[in-house]
């Protein structure tokens, strides 16, 4: 008797269909399976907002590339550019512009599609009802999807903690300086101001 194979996720046009669809509720896709997002407070909503503020005037004085607000992408699928088996939607994302614009110039039609590249850099504020392990599911599978750089924020410890591949998780707080690394080169800013801007 032959097995039958249940492909897991979703075909592009019903991903899209659904993505652009107001009544239903914003998801993800995780190995393969529809997640639900919880919804978020509008204190994380201004956090987010803020690293935007911060962030933007810097990014685009030195034509560093792509920064997105709660813009979803879509983990590229290596069988069928028809078929989506993951996706996320952090709530801050950066794209250095040097892979974008690779991708643009390979992807003609992508104005048209959800956008099928892993970011550099996600960035992710804690919400009253995140739990800590759920948020660490999270930022490993950022890691393992390709993200060089993840970001916490918490607001009630005002901290942001700080995640590669590669190293230990830095917890950075009050007048400590946050870096952009490689990704983001010669940005930085005291993790106080972050939270402290209005």
């Amino acid at each position: 008797m032959e097995q039958t194979v249940i492909r897991q996720g979703m075909a592009l046009d019903e991903y899209i269909r659904r993505m652009d669809d107001d009544r239903e509720p914003p998801f993800e896709i995780i190995d393969g399976e529809i997640v639900l997002m919880s919804p978020s407070t509008y204190g994380s909503d201004h956090m987010a907002w803020v690293f935007i503020q911060v962030l933007n005037p810097f990014v685009v004085a030195n034509r560093l590339g792509y920064l997105s607000l709660e813009t979803t992408f879509v983990l590229p699928n290596t069988d069928s550019s028809s078929w989506v088996t993951g996706s996320r939607k952090p709530d801050v994302m950066f794209i250095v512009a040097e892979r974008l614009s690779a991708y643009k110039l390979a992807t003609p039609d992508w104005e048209d599609r959800p956008l099928a590249l892993v970011p550099d850099l996600v960035i992710e504020v804690i919400s009253p009802t995140d739990r800590m392990d759920a948020v660490l599911q999270k930022v490993a599978r950022y890691l393992a999807d390709g993200v060089q750089i993840v970001w916490v924020a918490n607001r009630k410890r005002q901290s942001i903690t700080v995640y590669t591949l590669t190293n230990e998780p830095v917890v950075l707080s009050g007048d400590q300086t946050l870096s952009g690394g490689e990704i983001i080169p010669d940005f930085t800013i005291p993790v106080r101001a972050i939270f402290e801007y209005k």
